[in-house]
């Protein structure tokens, strides 16, 4: 069996319960400051600006993506939805 089948399999495999404690506080702490983090971000100069050039390439990238059936993706902290290539650039 190949490593990334086993990692696989034991991601699949792992039950809430299993995990410890500690490692569950962790994970919570971790995803609540990248939440803040991100609305903090949100404000700064820099992500006005890549939010602006995102919704310039998204009518593009909407057009491209359309036929392949991909869905667009909801930026965070108020960008609003765009198509997934320049929402890349909004969410960092």
């Amino acid at each position: 069996m190949e490593l990334t089948e086993k990692i696989a399999r034991y991601v699949v495999e792992l039950q809430y319960e299993q995990l410890p404690p500690e490692a569950l506080a962790v994970a919570k702490t971790a995803f609540v400051d990248c939440i803040g983090v991100t609305l903090a971000g949100s404000r700064e100069k820099s992500a006005t600006i890549c939010g602006q050039i995102a919704r310039q390439e998204g009518a593009a990238a909407e057009a491209d993506a359309e036929p392949l059936g991909l869905a667009g993706s909801t930026a965070l902290a108020g960008r609003g939805r765009l198509p997934v290539t320049p929402s890349r650039l909004v969410q960092g």
